[in-house]
């Protein structure tokens, strides 16, 4: 990613533009990494139409990756451990999910 965004030879290049966490845990891999629960998406380089200030800033260069199996916390409040969504087993999401069979098999995470 250095080398990339070094090579764009503007600062927009370095900007973090896109974040997003996956939160289903059955989405597969392949075909929907950033919907997964766990896979955290990034993508680094200001481009047209993408935010913080694409009216005043352009990169040459907008790419995107993913991490699997993050630990993320917000305001020190853990939201996912180990690529474990910690929602899932929040009582009253288990409890939705078992009006749609077993409970266990509906928030498995299928990927690990």
């Amino acid at each position: 990613m250095r080398a990339i965004t070094a090579r764009a030879g503007t600062q927009a290049a370095y900007i973090l533009c896109e974040v997003a966490v996956g939160m289903h845990p059955q989405a597969p891999l392949s075909t929907h990494p950033t919907r997964h629960t766990g896979v955290t998406h990034y993508a680094i380089g200001s481009t047209a139409g993408r935010a913080p200030t694409p009216d005043k800033e352009y990169a040459p260069v907008h790419t995107h990756g993913h991490i699997r199996k993050v630990n993320l916390e917000i305001d020190g409040e853990p939201i996912i451990e180990r690529g474990r969504l910690l929602a899932l087993d929040d009582p009253e999401v288990v409890a939705v999910a078992s009006k749609y069979g077993d409970p266990r098999v509906i928030l498995e995470d299928t990927t690990y």
